[in-house]
């Protein structure tokens, strides 16, 4: 018995040109109870859009004993809303925040690292510990702090 090679007739193939979406997903630890949730975040997918980053340098500081530039940074969300606020970069960290500050009408947020160490931090520390368990949502947390 012979064996045939087929091939498929080029004239019926269709081609198609696309970007698979990024599949992330986040894990949230409850250490008191044990438990964490997963969270996905699909990057790509249609309708997803980044909000819209300006910076412009504004000057120097110091902060936790690092040179850092100073940002005004300008965001404009998806939906029109637009923040205004300044970040703070180390100049040995490309693109790394250690501070920032936003403030509007609603709220003021500031964030600021202290003690920051560059270091490959253990593998352990990004993976889930083996005696959590999935929280099936919300509810099952609040149960649980009862």
């Amino acid at each position: 018995m012979k064996r045939k090679e087929r091939r498929p007739d080029s004239s019926k193939r269709r081609r198609f040109r696309g970007a698979r979406a990024k599949r992330v997903i986040r894990f949230i630890l409850y250490p008191d109870l044990k438990k964490y949730m997963e969270h996905e975040v699909v990057e790509g997918e249609k309708g997803a859009k980044e909000p819209k980053i300006t910076k412009k340098k504004v000057g120097e500081e110091v902060v936790d004993g690092r040179k850092c530039d100073k940002y005004q940074v300008d965001v404009t969300a998806s939906d029109g809303k637009t923040f205004q606020g300044y970040i703070w970069e180390p100049k040995e960290i490309k693109d790394f925040i250690v501070k920032s500050e936003f403030e509007d009408q609603e709220f003021k947020q500031t964030m600021e690292l202290k003690n920051l160490k560059l270091a490959t931090p253990p593998p352990p520390l990004f993976e889930i510990p083996k005696d959590y368990t999935l929280a099936a949502g919300f509810l099952d947390l609040m149960d649980e702090k009862k």
